[in-house]
């Protein structure tokens, strides 16, 4: 995305990390994806995807001469990594080792980003992509964006800008009855027929994949995934059941017995 690197929390010098943690006035929100869904996307769009450009860089990067299946793929993220982080030098095929802080962000566990492994009771709203349109619409109008940013579809008249930009979809054709379903969603129509969703056209990198579950995981591997991304098919299976976003401590609660107990304990002593 454009703006990436300047609204990247990571790049914030440590006194305004800090402000804004302890600020209750800045609103911590995410989405989680099936995880199984989420790694057999990242193989078909970085792996084994069209883009010849995207997929040589990975062979590169990896040291990899061909292009490797999918239970390839799994069999080497799920190696031990000898070190981490990485140390300078060319190119190797053990940077693929490991399911850690270390592996590229892009199958890296979703635990790992956002701070959701330190920070988990600061997030305010967690959510489920497969959900995303209505969900997205529900966080802005808790915050009061809606209506300034959700409301109507946002596109940059401008083609050259736009060219490049992974979000620049096309607008839909609203209709006279019609409303947008969530943060630049395809429209709602007043009968209650709807159009494609932006999860569904993924900006540019759908890949399917949900559908294609059956196709590329055997009960082995789906086995093998499950424990390399345990932590994260541990909040996934709270959330997938959810219609609403759940907070930090809510999702922490469901999760965690221990985190149970200690609400009951505070709970109690308060009384």
């Amino acid at each position: 995305k454009p703006d990436v690197k300047i609204m990247s929390f990571d790049k914030l010098r440590r006194d305004l990390q800090i402000k804004i943690l302890n600020d209750p006035e800045w609103k911590f929100a995410t989405f989680l994806r099936d995880p199984a869904e989420r790694l057999l996307s990242t193989y078909l769009d970085r792996v084994a995807g069209k883009d010849e450009i995207q997929t040589g860089w990975f062979r590169k990067s990896y040291n990899l001469r061909k292009r490797p299946s999918f239970p390839e793929f799994v069999e080497y993220i799920s190696r031990n990594r000898t070190h981490c982080p990485f140390r300078q030098g060319s190119p190797t095929t053990d940077r693929l080792f490991g399911v850690d802080w270390c592996a590229d962000p892009h199958w890296r566990p979703q635990t790992f980003n956002c701070g959701l492994s330190e920070f988990l009771p600061r997030f305010s709203y967690i959510g489920s992509l497969d959900k995303a349109e209505t969900q997205s619409r529900e966080l802005l109008e808790e915050v009061g964006l809606w209506d300034d940013f959700g409301k109507y579809y946002h596109w940059n008249v401008n083609k050259s800008e736009n060219k490049g930009f992974e979000c620049s979809l096309f607008p839909p054709e609203l209709k006279v009855g019609d409303t947008l379903i969530g943060f630049q969603q395809r429209p709602q129509a007043k009968n209650g027929s709807r159009g494609d969703s932006a999860s569904d056209t993924a900006y540019g990198h759908s890949t399917s994949a949900q559908s294609k579950l059956v196709k590329y995981y055997t009960p082995k591997l789906m086995e093998t995934v499950k424990r390399l991304y345990s932590h994260d098919f541990e909040l996934w299976d709270v959330l997938k059941v959810e219609n609403k976003f759940l907070s930090g401590s809510e999702l922490a609660v469901k999760v965690s017995s221990q985190c149970q107990r200690r609400v009951l304990t505070m709970s109690n002593y308060e009384q």
